[in-house]
């Protein structure tokens, strides 16, 4: 019983921090919105945070229901891999950028 209730809160911190790791993605998009306005951000790069947050959004998903959204859609899932690599692309281009 006790190991049962670990587990639950195990998975309830698991989801928690899912949870504000898409919140967070979510204010890195509004963000690079903002600065493709005002030409400082490029649109694949949008778009690669973007995907990111989708991710993130379906690993969240994910853990409260058990159902894996890359079952569900792998097209989808693929397009989300390779987003990934490009937003660390773009992460390590911003970061050198900041600290030159």
């Amino acid at each position: 019983s006790s190991s049962l209730a670990a587990a639950a809160a195990a998975t309830s911190a698991a989801i928690d921090a899912a949870k504000a790791a898409a919140a967070e993605q979510g204010d890195v998009v509004k963000a690079l919105k903002a600065a493709k306005k005002d030409g400082k951000a490029t649109k694949e790069e949008v778009d690669a945070a973007v995907a990111v947050l989708l991710a993130l959004k379906a690993a969240a998903v994910e853990l409260e229901t058990g159902v894996s959204a890359a079952a569900a859609a792998p097209v989808h899932s693929r397009f989300l891999c390779s987003r990934l690599l490009l937003l660390r692309l773009v992460l390590r281009r911003l970061a050198r950028g900041v600290h030159q």
